[in-house]
């Protein structure tokens, strides 16, 4: 595959991967500070507002991701390790980690692989 061809290649699977992670966040986001409200009315909803707070350092990560690709990846690993240890996920396997926490290490780990490819087609 040529340079230029694989190169556009790499950017289109980086930016959807971006905004498949940004989907993502959202959605758990929403089921954070949905789910746990004590009633439906507006002051239920903020009260339950604090147990968004991991999903929202999620969302500043994912925003550095758009803006530079290396840096939020490395982000996403270090941060979805600490949220696993913060789950209490990293003693014993739990599904809890697959659907929740994985996801963002997967998209971390596929971003250096990508950056690291796009390196090496430039060079």
């Amino acid at each position: 595959m040529k340079a230029s061809k694989m190169k556009k290649t790499l950017n289109i699977i980086t930016v959807v991967l971006k905004w498949v992670l940004l989907l993502y966040n959202v959605l758990l986001f929403a089921f954070a500070w949905l789910s746990g409200a004590e009633s439906a009315t507006f002051t239920g909803f903020l009260k339950n507002f604090p147990n968004t707070l991991p999903w929202v350092i999620l969302f500043i990560i994912t925003w550095l991701t758009f803006r530079d690709t290396s840096r939020g990846a490395i982000m996403l690993i270090v941060y979805s390790a600490l949220l696993a240890y913060f789950f209490g996920i990293v003693p014993s396997f739990s599904y809890e980690f697959l659907i929740f926490i994985f996801p963002f290490t997967a998209a971390g780990a596929v971003f250096l692989l990508l950056h690291a490819l796009g390196k090496k087609s430039s060079s």
